[in-house]
């Protein structure tokens, strides 16, 4: 039969619970860290309870992890996520906590790397853009061949599908007097763009009402109709909506089409060149986790780090 545990060891199990609830763990975790605190007593668990006053306590025991041995503190981990979080401060959950220190990590790694391949400095301060920044330069440009490009545009022809559609200009007015006033103005041979100018409030009204090129789909139901029945000059009549009046001239009719590939081969090339780049930044990630030892002493996290990279489940030497 196991004995009943003294006086201060059910005191110090009892303070151990209520740190270990402040921090957010989870309860397995708590209930070994309780059992710890348990086996070192009363002194023990007061300093715990003592220690709780400042915020994440626990995790200001030791290092929180460590990159080729050397220790990272809890407390740098803890800047780096305030200032992705803008500041503030958040309540996040163990997941989301994890992903913020897996990348916190990636960071320090790719930092590293460029150090370590002679890029910069030892002691010259770096940051992961910085350090990106000298091993895409360290790396071959990047290039996209004439055939790599003809072979996206094919493969992606469905993307550079343009639908029929208008170039349309439109008047806009608050009032019937001032919509009948514009709608004169045209009737008497005035330029749609000189009517709109002087007539019309939209935020257009200065440029002649243009709003470009449009397919049906970019209409509100209720004009397509009247648009997609106007011949090249024609102008409609006035068509009352609920947020305004309009008038609305076709400039152009343009059939469905497949955009030239010379008119978009610039596009294409630009996204080529960013997926290379994604593709060989992944790699620099990829080779830094590969070439140091990561260890993280998810004991002395305030949360249940789920990430990544190993972890210990004992505590810190």
């Amino acid at each position: 039969m196991s004995q009943m545990p003294s006086f201060r060891g059910r005191w110090a199990e009892a303070a151990g619970l209520a740190v270990v609830r402040r921090t957010g763990v989870g309860l397995d975790r708590r209930r070994r860290l309780v059992r710890r605190w348990t086996l070192v007593g009363y002194c023990a668990a007061l300093g715990a309870v003592l220690s709780a006053c400042g915020p994440h306590s626990g995790s200001q025991a030791g290092m929180a992890l460590a990159i080729e041995g050397e220790p990272i503190a809890y407390g740098d981990f803890e800047s780096y996520s305030r200032r992705q979080l803008g500041g503030e401060e958040l309540a996040l959950d163990g997941v989301v906590e994890s992903r913020l220190l897996d990348r916190f990590i990636d960071e320090r790694l790719v930092v590293r790397l460029a150090r370590d391949r002679g890029l910069t400095r030892q002691s010259e301060p770096l940051d992961q853009q910085d350090a990106i920044s000298f091993l895409l330069r360290d790396q071959r440009r990047a290039r996209v061949t004439e055939e790599r490009l003809r072979s996206y545009y094919d493969q992606h022809l469905a993307r550079y599908q343009r639908p029929a559609g208008v170039w349309l200009c439109q008047i806009l007015v608050d009032d019937k007097q001032r919509a009948a006033a514009a709608y004169q103005a045209l009737q008497e041979g005035e330029p749609f763009v000189e009517v709109a100018a002087r007539f019309s409030q939209g935020p257009k009204a200065q440029q002649g009402g243009d709003q470009g090129r449009l397919a049906k789909e970019d209409l509100p139901p209720e004009f397509v109709d009247v648009i997609f029945h106007l011949e090249p000059g024609e102008f409609s009549q006035v068509v009352v909506a609920d947020y305004g009046l309009h008038i609305f001239q076709v400039k152009a009719v343009y059939a469905a089409e497949v955009q030239p590939f010379e008119d978009v081969v610039d596009d294409i090339r630009q996204e080529l060149l960013r997926l290379q780049v994604d593709e060989i930044v992944d790699g620099f990630f990829a080779e830094a986790r590969k070439r140091y030892n990561v260890q993280v002493f998810s004991l002395n996290l305030p949360f249940d780090y789920q990430g990544s990279f190993s972890y210990d489940t004992q505590d810190t030497p």
